[in-house]
């Protein structure tokens, strides 16, 4: 049972020396990774808004395009009258 004890307060002691030597750099990378996913979500925000700038363009065109197709069909309409 002793030894099993020193065994768990080298373990605990290991554990805390570790902790000690590598904390700077997990906090220093839990830093990044929070400003990284921050940038993420801020670039995501853009994409989305981008798109809907897109869509909206498209619906535009796309309105734009079916009243061009009529109005070229209105103006052979009135040229063939006008030909008669």
């Amino acid at each position: 049972m002793t030894l099993t004890l020193n065994k768990l307060e080298k373990v605990m002691e290991l554990e805390e020396q570790l902790r000690s030597q590598y904390q700077g750099q997990l906090d220093d990378k839990a830093a990044k990774i929070e400003a990284l996913t921050k940038k993420q979500d801020e670039l995501q925000a853009t994409i989305d808004s981008h798109q809907a700038t897109i869509d909206k363009q498209l619906e535009t065109i796309t309105d734009l395009s079916s009243k061009s197709t009529a109005n070229q069909r209105t103006e052979q309409l009135n040229r063939e009258l006008s030909n008669r």
